[in-house]
């Protein structure tokens, strides 16, 4: 039996109530942190990722010009 591979990481947004809210999965950080700076350009905000290897949660920085 195979089963389904989970992508190792989550892209969130913090809605305004400060709840995360789950956007999609990547294969590797340079696509979650890419498709992070998409969003935050027609709407900006708080985005993070979360690795699922790790256990980890990273802010992602992006540039507000």
């Amino acid at each position: 039996m195979s089963y389904p591979m989970i992508a190792p990481l989550d892209l969130f947004r913090t809605d305004p109530n400060g709840s995360p809210l789950w956007l999609d999965s990547f294969p590797n950080l340079e696509a979650a942190i890419a498709r992070a700076k998409e969003l935050a350009a027609a709407h900006p905000g708080e985005y993070f990722i979360f690795s699922h290897t790790t256990g980890h949660k990273q802010t992602v920085e992006l540039d507000q010009a």
